[in-house]
């Protein structure tokens, strides 16, 4: 959805709501100078700067920084949408990751203990 705005908007803001995180995600900035009015001669009078860019809100269980959304944020942009979870979030990776490294502490812990006891 195309968006104005009178200061240049980060393409990424994240907002914590507690257990969820609010994203925004933008595209295609760009900034536009218009003019103000016409005078009655049809002579081009003041000029303002506005930015315009595509926006897209979607809202995501857990806590997001602004970098793991940056990183992730085509996925999320495709998301936003189709309205449609696509992939593992970050919060499912994240567990994987986590679960695999407890299962390499717990191996190699396993292993000390056989070296001990030798």
């Amino acid at each position: 959805m195309e968006q104005i705005y009178a200061i240049r908007p980060a393409p990424v803001e994240v907002f914590d709501l507690g257990k969820q995180t609010d994203i925004i995600l933008r595209r295609d900035i760009q900034e536009i100078t218009k003019n103000m009015e016409q005078a009655a001669d049809g002579e081009e009078t003041e000029t303002y700067t506005v930015y315009s860019c595509n926006e897209v809100q979607i809202r995501k269980e857990g806590h997001l920084s602004a970098e793991e959304v940056t990183e992730d944020a085509q996925r999320l942009w495709e998301e936003a949408i189709s309205g449609k979870t696509i992939g593992p979030t970050i919060e499912q990776r994240i567990s994987a990751l986590e679960t695999a490294q407890l299962a390499m502490i717990d191996m190699t812990m396993a292993a000390m203990a056989v070296e001990m006891e030798e």
